[in-house]
């Protein structure tokens, strides 16, 4: 794969390390993975790690942080391009399906080890301004679709509490994925409502 231009050899190699963790961390969740793993996946000296990151928290700390971004951008692009609603919104619902039904090979469960017991005040404000950053998106996307005229079901001033229903529900599958063993009718039949609810009963 090219890298993109303009990128450096330390932004690369930080890429490549966080990859390699990313790997690491989906499968082996967050408590089982150590430094030396990761020295050892990316075949590089421990001096040449710690150069970049000094512990798993701070790499995992990164892994979600890049994640946020990745997502806004992505949305952002989009709607400047003029996508319809209900293709952006079908998009979106499909790679939660995927998450679902692949749920063992996401950082899902790695994400939950660590919130559940990191609780200090970084990684509180970390969780929520990612949850924060999650809901302005959706709610971005929503207000998008009532602007053009395709989201006739919810009033601009219920756009914030529309994605945060959207959140909880997909907060909720998501658990249910990990601890139980439903199918993938189920998830498609629940995402496919939380659909029809935004767009007033129409299929994206």
């Amino acid at each position: 794969m090219c890298e993109p231009k303009g990128i450096s050899k330390s932004e690369e190699k930080k890429a490549y390390i966080l990859q390699q963790a990313y790997e690491l961390f989906v499968e082996k969740g967050f408590y089982a993975v150590t430094m030396s793993d990761i020295v050892e996946r990316c075949e590089i000296s421990r001096g040449g790690l710690y150069r970049y990151y000094t512990s798993t928290e701070q790499l995992f700390r990164e892994l979600i942080r890049r994640g946020g971004e990745a997502d806004q951008a992505d949305f952002g692009v989009k709607m400047e391009q003029g996508v319809p609603f209900a293709d952006i919104l079908e998009g979106f619902l499909e790679m939660q399906h995927d998450e679902l039904k692949q749920i063992g090979s996401s950082l899902t469960q790695a994400a939950y080890e660590f919130f559940l017991a990191h609780r200090e005040a970084e990684d509180r404000k970390l969780l929520r301004d990612r949850h924060g950053d999650a809901g302005q998106l959706l709610s971005g996307l929503i207000r998008y679709g009532i602007e053009r005229g395709e989201v006739a079901a919810i009033a601009e001033k219920q756009a914030a509490a529309a994605a945060e229903h959207l959140l909880v529900c997909l907060e909720g599958l998501r658990i249910l994925a990990l601890a139980a063993d439903l199918d993938e009718h189920f998830f498609k039949t629940q995402l496919e409502f939380a659909a029809y609810a935004l767009t007033g009963g129409t299929q994206p």
